[in-house]
């Protein structure tokens, strides 16, 4: 009978190793799960802020392009009239920071979202965008976007 007692104690788990095996079980899946879903959140707000980019490289090449072929600029109310030859562009700021061009003669409309535009503003024939604290171009202060234009008379 001792032979017996003594083999069946070399084999398999015993409630001890139980005990031991399932907290740590445990705690290595809750890790991983977190480890999950931290890792799926950073790749969606890495692809929101890569959409961010884009949206405002291209709203500063076309407002780049804008001013350099203008033949006059004028702001009212956060809203920039750009006077060309064939007809007037504007530039509004939506209450979400999006940026909206308004092609010439209100034929076209871009808008580009998520860019956290908060003032244009005009100083020395150039055109500059405030961002709003915070953003992604902006992470700590109030960053200032310039695009120069083309000499005026």
């Amino acid at each position: 009978m001792n032979d017996l007692t003594r083999q069946y104690n070399q084999r398999g788990f015993t409630l001890m190793h139980m005990l031991v095996a399932l907290p740590l079980l445990s705690v290595f899946l809750f890790i991983g799960s977190k480890l999950f879903i931290t890792n799926n959140r950073l790749f969606r707000e890495a692809d929101s802020a890569e959409q961010r980019l884009i949206h405002t490289e291209q709203a500063l090449k076309m407002l780049h392009t804008d001013v350099w072929l203008s033949a006059g600029l004028q702001l009212k109310d956060n809203r920039l009239t750009v006077k060309q030859s064939g007809g007037d562009i504007r530039w509004e700021i939506d209450g979400r920071g999006g940026l909206t061009r308004i092609g010439l003669n209100g034929k076209t409309r871009h808008t580009f979202n998520g860019i956290g535009t908060t003032a244009i503003e005009i100083r020395n024939n150039a055109v500059s965008l405030a961002l709003r604290q915070g953003t992604f171009l902006c992470p700590t202060s109030r960053a200032i976007v310039t695009t120069t234009g083309a000499s005026q008379p």
